[in-house]
C-alpha cells in the first residue's frame, strides 16, 4: 500500500494523482461547507465511484507541517478494496446505535484496521469506544473526533459530497493491511488524588464535597481568569471506579453551578488528579512516542488533541515535524476533539496517537 496527498488552501486542485485510489479522505480546517463540497465534487468527478469520507479539524498535518486552514486530500492505494461506511446518530448522541450500525455493515467479515472519523461535540467518546469494543471485539479501530478549530461550535463529517453533523464515517481496510500504534501525552500530576462527590454526566459539580470550580480555580491561581481556555493546560486524570485512568479535557465552566464541564461523563466516585505539563515535556513525549514504533511500515496517521495544539502555541509545528522526522515515512493527520486507539477501543484526550500501516504481500 501507499498514500498520496494533495493540499490546497481553497483553490482548485492542480496536482491530482493519475491513478484512481482505493479510497479518499478529505480533511479540512477553517473553510466553509460550500468550499468543502465543491472540492469533494471535483475529486469525485476525477475519480468516479471512489469512496470518499472526511471531517472538519482543528488543524491539518501534512509533510511535517501544521496547517491552520486548507484542504488535505489523502489518496489510499491498496491491492484490495477498501469499504466505506456511514452511520447516522438520530438525536445526535446515540453511541450504541452507531456501533451496531458499523458492526452490521462490516457483517462479521475479517478486516484490517478501521479508520473512524466521528462527530466531535455531541457524541460521548468514552461511551462510543465502549460500544465499539462490545460490538466489534478485536477489531482494530483508529482515528478520532472531528474538530472546529478552538471554537467548539460545530463539527462536520463528509460522505461523498454530503455534509453531516452527526454520527460517524469510516474506512474499513482489507485484512491484507496491518497496523500498529502508540500513544503518549507528557502531562504530570500536581496535587493529591481527590474524589468526585457530585456530577451530572460530563458536568462535575463537587470534588471532595467542595464546589468543583472553586477548587479548580484555587489550583490554577492567576490562570483561572482565563478559563475555560486555560483548562487545556490543566486536564484531569480521571479514574472511574473499576476502570483505568484517562486524561479528560475541560471544555467549559458553569459559574452559576460552580461546575466544570469535560468531554465525557465523569461518574461520581471517580478519583481525579489535576495534571500539568511544560512545553518541553509535551514535545519530548511526542518524539518518544514516535520512537517507540518499529520501522518497516509504509504510512502513518497522526491524530493529536486540540488541547495539545493550544498548549504548544507556536511550537505546535514542532510536534508535527518531530513526529514525521522520527517516523521517516509519509505522515498525515489532524488535530481533533478526541483520539481513538484500538484493542480495546479507547477514547483519549490531550493525547498524541500514532498509527502505522502496511500491506502484506500477495
Amino acid at each position: 500500500m501507499h498514500l498520496e496527498t494533495c493540499w490546497t488552501i481553497d483553490t482548485p486542485w492542480t496536482n491530482l494523482p493519475e491513478c484512481p485510489p482505493a479510497a479518499l479522505v478529505l480533511l479540512w480546517a477553517n473553510l466553509s461547507q460550500r468550499t468543502v463540497t465543491t472540492a469533494a465534487a471535483t475529486l469525485l468527478r476525477r475519480f468516479p465511484g471512489t469512496a470518499l469520507i472526511g471531517c472538519s479539524t482543528a488543524g491539518l498535518v501534512h509533510e511535517g507541517r501544521l496547517a491552520s486552514s486548507g484542504l488535505l486530500a489523502i489518496f489510499w492505494y491498496t491491492r484490495h478494496p477498501i469499504q466505506a461506511i456511514r452511520a447516522r446518530a438520530r438525536g445526535l448522541a446515540n453511541e450504541w446505535s452507531l456501533a451496531r450500525q458499523l458492526a452490521a455493515a462490516i457483517g462479521g467479515q475479517p478486516t484490517g484496521p478501521v479508520l473512524l472519523l466521528c462527530e466531535g461535540l455531541h457524541l460521548d467518546g468514552e461511551r462510543l469506544a465502549e460500544a465499539l469494543s462490545s460490538s466489534l471485539p478485536g477489531c482494530p479501530m483508529v482515528g478520532g473526533m472531528a474538530g472546529d478549530g478552538e471554537r467548539f461550535h460545530r463539527t462536520s463529517l463528509l460522505w461523498g459530497e454530503d455534509i453531516q453533523e452527526d454520527g460517524l464515517v469510516a474506512l474499513v481496510f482489507p485484512p491484507s493491511v496491518e497496523s500498529t500504534w502508540a500513544s503518549g501525552c507528557g502531562w504530570h500530576p500536581i496535587g493529591p488524588p481527590r474524589t468526585v462527590t457530585a456530577a451530572q454526566g460530563p458536568l462535575v459539580l463537587e470534588i471532595d464535597k467542595e464546589p468543583a470550580l472553586e477548587l479548580y480555580s484555587r489550583y490554577l491561581g492567576p490562570h483561572a481568569a482565563d478559563l475555560p481556555a486555560s483548562g487545556h493546560h490543566f486536564p484531569l486524570l480521571v479514574t472511574p471506579p473499576g476502570s483505568k485512568p484517562r486524561l479528560r479535557s475541560l471544555i467549559a465552566v458553569a459559574p452559576q453551578r460552580q461546575g466544570l464541564r469535560f468531554t465525557t461523563a465523569i461518574p461520581e466516585g471517580s478519583t481525579v488528579r489535576l495534571m500539568h505539563a511544560s512545553l518541553p515535556d509535551v514535545l519530548a513525549e511526542a518524539q518518544a512516542t514516535a520512537a517507540r514504533l518499529p520501522s518497516g511500515w509504509e504510512a502513518a496517521l497522526m491524530v493529536s488533541c486540540v488541547a495539545r495544539r493550544h498548549v504548544l502555541g507556536p511550537l505546535a509545528d514542532d510536534e508535527a515535524a518531530t513526529v514525521t522526522q522520527t517516523l521517516g515515512i509519509p505522515t498525515i493527520g489532524w488535530y481533533s476533539y478526541g483520539e481513538i486507539t484500538p484493542c480495546p477501543c479507547t477514547f483519549h484526550n490531550q493525547t498524541l496517537c500514532l498509527t502505522l500501516f502496511r500491506e502484506q504481500e500477495g
